[in-house]
């Protein structure tokens, strides 16, 4: 409630003329960030997951291969070898691959998400409405970005 005689406060003519709003993403919460460092373990578990696979999948393919030994049909010739290839075993040994590789490609990608989430010390503030200069919308806040 303002007096007729006092002037209103003057609005920001920009964005940057304000620097306790933040504009960017939104930041973590706290107990976010504590929930990810308390779950620093699962990286670790999917490399472990992953090793387990990729060492698994060697004998699994050197199963999917077998060789027959055939004797001499003729006198004097040596006798010959046939392999065979047994492809649910060969497409097992792949797939075990595949998934011990993903296992490392999603371990990867937390770690790298950990390292790079902020210590809660360091946290910005969250986004704010604020009034926009003129002729841009404001950007959404985060009530505005559940629906």
């Amino acid at each position: 409630m303002s007096s007729p005689d006092v002037p209103a406060p003057a609005r920001a003519s920009h964005p940057v003329a304000n620097p306790s709003v933040h504009h960017g993403p939104a930041s973590p919460t706290p107990s976010a960030v504590a929930d990810a460092r308390g779950r620093a373990w699962v990286p670790v578990l999917l490399v472990v997951l992953g090793v387990i696979c990729l060492a698994v999948t060697v004998p699994l393919f050197r199963h999917g291969i077998a060789a027959h030994a055939f004797p001499s049909y003729v006198q004097g010739d040596p006798s010959y070898e046939v392999r065979r290839y047994s492809a649910p075993w060969i497409a097992g040994a792949v797939a075990l691959g595949g998934l011990g590789l993903i296992c490392w490609s999603v371990a990867g990608g937390l770690w790298v998400r950990g390292r790079r989430s902020p210590a809660p010390a360091q946290m910005s503030p969250s986004p704010v409405a604020v009034d926009a200069p003129a002729g841009l919308a404001p950007r959404p806040t985060e009530a505005a970005r559940e629906y």
